[in-house]
């Protein structure tokens, strides 16, 4: 684990070392004493709030605490995430730089363009971009599937984090208003509602009151939702808040599943939906042969317990493509991809089909650099 002191240490060697470097490349553009007096100003305020919080944090309520790491999380990514990108780019052609100075000025001005494009990304992912839904439209077909199974439609969301938002914020609303433009069957959302306190949900009870489906919504748990990131609690005060976070979902029109199935008929069919909560072995055996859908929080668990065996489709959530990354036509790349195999998106192996998905909400960040928050229309086929 990583301490307090730690990362303080480590934050202010982060913000020392890119200013320093990045000054190295600008300093003979800079003329004006004024200017680079406010350069060094806005670095030393950086490390001064660095300092600041790591000293008050623990006298700090966890909602306001929350709302300053991300605030301060999000101020650092616009002001030094672009500045990094310049550096590496610099860095990695300084050699076609010594060419000449045609080629310098040609690598400066393809790394100030870059660091631009990724400075608005960032602005417009932590506004306006935080609700801006990419909404996915896909097929999957379904092993032993029945003529009523066939053109179920499912909406897959995940990781809402509804204690992230500004009491302004109307993603949610949004959220509701495009799912239910889809007039789908079955609503299935797979785990972290909220952030870890189970009271960030009633606000937003409401309008997750006006998700409309044909058979129900359901929902499992996630790691933030069974309270496991709040330090104060103790193990009887983490279960009562997942005690009352279950009843929140339940006034919102939620059903969750805790290593639990439910059976959904539909026409003269059943469609069998597993939810297991975290490190859990879900039970195949009374619906072998039959269509399953799995509701599991980590992808990972595709992998080490699901894949070959009844589950037809897992949905899955938790990754978030750790807010940030691109997808260019078959290009893509995501910090994600260094800690999951299946981060974001559909797999195939062996006629069994994983959804991941990258989720509505944020946390740590104020939203998301790159990649849009999703909600996947998955309809099933035979």
């Amino acid at each position: 684990m990583i301490h307090g002191g730690n990362i303080l240490l480590y934050g202010i060697l982060f913000i020392l070392i890119i200013d320093g470097i990045w000054w190295l490349f600008i300093k003979e553009d800079i003329t004006r004493t004024w200017l680079k007096i406010v350069y060094w100003l806005v670095t030393t305020t950086f490390v001064l709030s660095l300092i600041v919080y790591n000293i008050l944090a623990s006298q700090i309520d966890h909602s306001t605490l929350f709302y300053s790491i991300s605030g301060y999380a999000g101020l650092v990514v616009i002001w030094y995430l672009p500045k990094l990108l310049y550096i590496t780019i610099r860095l990695i052609a300084l050699p076609i730089s010594l060419i000449g100075e045609r080629c310098a000025k040609a690598i400066k001005s393809i790394s100030l363009i870059l660091a631009t494009i990724l400075f608005a990304a960032c602005i417009y992912g932590f506004t306006a971009g935080r609700y801006a839904y990419k909404v996915n439209e896909f097929e999957i077909p379904i092993k032993n599937i029945t003529s009523d199974l066939i053109g179920v439609k499912i909406a897959h969301i995940s990781d809402l984090h509804l204690g992230s938002f500004p009491t302004d914020y109307k993603g949610i609303d949004i959220m509701v208003e495009e799912i239910n433009k889809h007039n789908v069957d079955l609503v299935l959302i797979t785990g972290d509602m909220v952030n870890g306190i189970a009271e960030e949900m009633v606000p937003y009870i409401p309008v997750l009151k006006q998700i409309k489906s044909r058979y129900g919504v359901y929902s499992i748990l996630g790691d933030h939702d069974n309270g496991i990131y709040i330090s104060k609690f103790t193990d009887t005060e983490r279960f009562a808040n997942r005690r009352r976070l279950i009843e929140y979902q339940k006034e919102a029109g939620i059903e969750l599943l805790s290593n639990e199935s439910v059976n959904i008929p539909i026409g003269r069919d059943t469609l069998y939906l597993i939810g297991v909560d975290l490190e859990s072995t879900p039970d195949f055996n009374p619906v072998m042969g039959k269509p399953v859908i799995l509701m599991v929080y980590d992808p990972s668990y595709w992998r080490g317990q699901v894949l070959n065996q009844s589950a037809d489709l897992t949905l899955s959530g938790k990754t978030h493509a750790m807010q940030m990354g691109f997808k260019i036509g078959n290009i893509e790349w995501s910090p994600a991809q260094y800690l999951y195999n299946e981060y974001d998106g559909l797999h195939q192996m062996n006629g069994y089909y994983l959804n991941v998905s990258r989720g509505i909400g944020y946390i740590g960040i104020p939203g998301r650099v790159g990649l849009r928050p999703v909600i996947d229309i998955i309809t099933l086929k035979k």
